[in-house]
């Protein structure tokens, strides 16, 4: 599974890394350290808990934005640093709070 899980992190990277950056600005290097991180979902509960519920919902199941329960690491830490629509942008965490909060999501 962690193998799997490395390939497809590799290829988001890569394709991120041929981009350079997207047409909103995430670093492709800050991204890729990210998702190499192991993430601790205890330590993220507290984080999504303050940051990320009042919308997504104490589950992630939704709210006044889309459902994230279950989502892959690399796709939460990615919307994290890019800010997709009306969501703020969290780069301003820490790279380990960014993986810890993408596992506790990807465990919900």
């Amino acid at each position: 599974m962690r193998s799997v899980h490395t390939f497809l992190c590799g290829l988001a990277t890569l394709s991120l890394m041929v981009m350079g950056c997207d047409e909103q600005g995430i670093d492709a290097e800050r991204f890729s350290a990210v998702v190499e991180l192991q993430g601790d979902a205890a330590a993220g509960e507290s984080r999504y808990a303050s940051d990320c519920a009042g919308c997504h919902g104490a589950e992630g199941r939704g709210g006044s934005a889309p459902g994230i329960a279950g989502e892959e690491t690399d796709e939460s830490i990615e919307a994290c640093l890019e800010g997709p629509d009306d969501m703020p942008k969290f780069d301003h965490w820490s790279d380990q709070e960014l993986a810890d909060v993408a596992q506790f999501v990807a465990e919900l």
